[in-house]
């Protein structure tokens, strides 16, 4: 009967039979699985006593949970396979239900690179079934006819081949379609981590505190005459410059008459719903091409989503401002070349705000730039970007000027106390023994530090291929000196290398490099989607899955937000705002170890969020302790104590006096701690005094202790703090 109806209907009741029988097996599997799984647990049959070997110790709901998602894994891979062959089926010329539709690919570099990208990526995150699916519907869909045909009858006969999935593609490539859905999108999503409810809120997660803190000061500095400063109300006192302290306020400014906290989430979601555009805008001015720059626009869309599972979710808001700078830097060079009025001073305004965003993010985009000067090599153009530059370093030197007269103030890594400056030879090695990170095929797309690198190997192929139709001059590219395909896979090819440097003395600026890898495999891969007017199913799938699978897997987690700190620690406050010390020693939360110079680990808090920001803005205190997770970027490192560590080892491996003295120095008569480690310490020393427990949270008393005097080595001081700007 099935035979006899016309395609459609087939199609119709095939995909209604499959559902069916899906939602059947979703319903009946579970109980009669267990049932069967039960029987088999209580059996002696030598079979079954093999396959329940650890029987004395998992009991038989541990097996049937197995059962059931070994079953789920199976059923789902039966369903995609048996969906993706009705759909080819379907996409075909036939008329009738019919197996002709099915050939072998040609032997080409195209077909190789999407058979080699499939199977690395298979190799890279077998076991995780839901990352597998769209790739099995791409090596299926590998088997149907080619879309390019050998020759005219070839084509007249294949013509109708994947007309409905092109039909259906050609309509989100339209420029409003795509641009509409692609905003949409991206406000949906953001919308999802940063509900509307919560933009009068305070961002309570990870490094959210340090950069809305360093942004209200900012906007207070501001008002004050000035953009960097004095800041006492932690660390003992320091100059924010010296710590790299970003001043998003420039980019809050537009923002700020909805006050703080709603401008703060407002300017997150403009440069989130920016970044897309951004790439879009990149492309077509490269490529000239709007099929390949819308193609772009959605693999923007989803690499915003790969940066909301680190970058923004760990509250990396100035690397991703940052990011998108470097975007427009890289835009406006590209104006600049070709000649547009008014790019050389548009690049100068960026490039001076790249820096007060991200320190990184700058250095990038003046070396991208040289990359770019070299690969379209102009006499001319170097007069211009010597001009752009020396002008950009004379706009920024209210921030250059500190960095530049007190190098000492600024230290590369966070992570180590004292950093030494490796031999050439040392950084070699480290970064030899370092490759597993991105040669474990475990960790290429799944290992989330190294998630960016993973993409990169995964991609070789496709690499490869561009790479051979460039040599070959077999697509419809411009010569090979001067294709922006060529230009991207070179400078992709250097970010990666770069990513493999270990050195503690340039720690900032490799660690954040990962991150533009992204920008340029969009750009390659919306290259590669391109080159023919028909898009096959399989390429297309096949780079969906590698952005699937660099999708964020908290995607529909909200960030956490919180009233206000006293709202979620009222007692602590409560108890802070008692006691009669001005400056306090609060231990800071970390997350990673910080006891480099010594044996032992420090503690981990279990908040996730670095919350020692916002508590001089909640109490009348001031506070001897860090303002983000590890040793910050500064000198003033020696003066706090964070998860049990201090200076760089354990306090346990300090002696009694050495941390007593340092109190005296600071006139530190009470201390907030929370970590094991710390309690410890001082909890066995009988010179110290609990005053207050709420676990994880104590109190303890210095009373030996002078508060507001502070013991240097030649003489002593009182400092009064009348503004950012004013010490007397």
């Amino acid at each position: 009967m099935l035979l006899i109806l016309n395609k459609n209907k087939q199609l119709a009741a095939v995909l209604g039979l499959i559902l069916a029988l899906a939602i059947i097996a979703l319903l009946l599997a579970p109980p009669i699985t267990k049932s069967l799984v039960n029987l088999a647990y209580q059996s002696n049959a030598p079979l079954w006593q093999s396959v329940f070997q650890q029987r004395h110790v998992l009991g038989p709901a541990a097996y049937q949970e197995k059962a059931l998602g070994t079953l789920r894994d199976a059923g789902l891979l039966a369903l995609a396979l048996a969906l993706t062959l009705v759909w080819v089926l379907w996409d075909s010329p036939e008329e009738r239900l019919s197996l002709k539709t099915l050939s072998w690919p040609r032997v080409n570099a195209r077909n190789l690179a999407v058979v080699g990208t499939g199977a690395l990526a298979l190799l890279s995150i077998r076991g995780t079934v839901p990352y597998l699916l769209p790739l099995l519907c791409a090596l299926v869909t590998l088997l149907a006819r080619d879309p390019a045909p050998a020759s005219a009858a070839e084509g007249e006969a294949k013509g109708k081949a994947f007309t409905r999935f092109n039909r259906l593609l050609d309509l989100l490539l339209d420029r409003r379609v795509s641009i509409t859905l692609v905003i949409l999108m991206t406000l949906a999503t953001f919308l999802v981590k940063f509900p509307l409810a919560d933009f009068d809120k305070l961002v309570f997660f990870d490094d959210y505190p340090t950069i809305y803190t360093i942004t209200v000061k900012g906007w207070e500095m501001l008002k004050e005459g000035g953009i960097f400063g004095w800041d006492p109300a932690l660390m003992g006192g320091y100059y924010t410059v010296s710590d790299v302290s970003h001043n998003e306020i420039f980019f809050m400014l537009p923002f700020m008459p909805l006050g703080p906290r709603v401008a703060f989430h407002a300017m997150i979601l403009f440069f989130y719903v920016l970044f897309p555009l951004l790439i879009y805008a990149y492309a077509k001015l490269r490529f000239g091409s709007e099929r390949t720059a819308l193609l772009a626009l959605w693999i923007g869309f989803f690499t915003v989503f790969s940066f909301f599972d680190n970058m923004l979710y760990w509250g990396m808001v100035n690397s991703f401002i940052g990011m998108n700078l470097m975007v427009v830097n890289l835009i406006l060079f590209e104006l600049m070349r070709r000649g547009k009025p008014y790019a050389s001073l548009g690049l100068i305004i960026a490039l001076t705000l790249t820096l007060y965003a991200a320190g990184g993010f700058f250095v990038y985009s003046l070396a991208f730039i040289g990359l770019g000067l070299l690969w379209h090599w102009d006499r001319k153009l170097v007069v211009r970007l010597a001009f752009v530059m020396a002008a950009a370093f004379l706009v920024s030197l209210t921030y250059t000027y500190t960095l530049l007269r007190y190098p000492d103030y600024f230290i590369q890594s966070d992570e180590i106390y004292a950093p030494q400056a490796l031999p050439l030879s040392e950084i070699i090695t480290q970064s030899v023994q370092a490759l597993p990170r991105v040669t474990t095929p475990q960790f290429w797309l799944l290992g989330k530090p190294v998630r960016y690198q993973g993409v990169f190997v995964v991609s070789l192929p496709i690499l490869a291929a561009l790479a051979w139709g460039l040599l070959s001059r077999r697509r419809a590219y411009d010569a090979p000196g001067k294709s922006p395909v060529a230009e991207f896979i070179v400078l992709a090819t250097l970010v990666m290398l770069t990513t493999l440097v270990v050195s503690p003395s340039v720690d900032m600026f490799v660690s954040r490099i990962r991150f533009v890898l992204p920008v340029f495999m969009a750009l390659i891969y919306a290259s590669w989607l391109s080159q023919e007017k028909r898009i096959h199913p399989a390429p297309l799938l096949i780079v969906l899955t590698i952005l699937l699978t660099t999708r964020p897997s908290r995607l529909l987690e909200p960030i956490r937000h919180q009233p206000s700190l006293r709202a979620y620690q009222p007692q602590l406050l409560d108890q802070i705002d008692a006691l009669d010390s001005e400056l306090i020693l609060l231990e800071s939360m970390g997350r990673y170890n910080l006891a480099t110079e010594g044996p032992g680990t420090t503690a981990i808090h279990e908040s996730l969020v670095h919350m020692e920001p916002y508590f001089p803005f909640e109490t009348n205190k001031r506070y001897l302790a860090n303002n983000q997770e590890g040793y910050h970027h500064s000198l003033y490192r020696r003066n706090f104590i964070t998860s049990g560590a201090f200076r760089g080892r354990l306090l346990p491996d300090w002696p009694v006096e050495e941390i007593e003295g340092f109190l005296l120095q600071w006139g530190i008569k009470h201390l907030v701690l929370w970590s094991d480690i710390s309690k410890g310490y001082f909890g066995g020393n009988p010179n110290f005094r609990l005053l207050w427990e709420d676990s994880p949270w104590a109190i303890y008393e210095f009373p030996q202790a002078e508060p507001g005097h502070a013991i240097l080595s030649q003489g002593e001081a009182e400092i009064q703090v009348e503004g950012y700007f004013q010490q007397t």
